[in-house]
């Protein structure tokens, strides 16, 4: 199985999504988001301290 058939496509890069996540939900867990992004947590954790 080729490795990019599990990846899904979005309009929006990871940064953006994390962003927008705590945008609607500045009370969320970063784990939780993390988990809605499809990301790991420390790339999560990587994005919010950048931004």
């Amino acid at each position: 199985m080729d490795r990019h058939q599990n990846q899904r496509w979005t309009f929006l890069s990871n940064h953006a999504r994390v962003l927008l996540a705590f945008a609607r939900n500045p009370a969320a867990r970063l784990q939780d988001v993390a988990a809605g992004c499809r990301i790991s947590e420390r790339t999560a954790q990587r994005i919010v301290a950048r931004s």
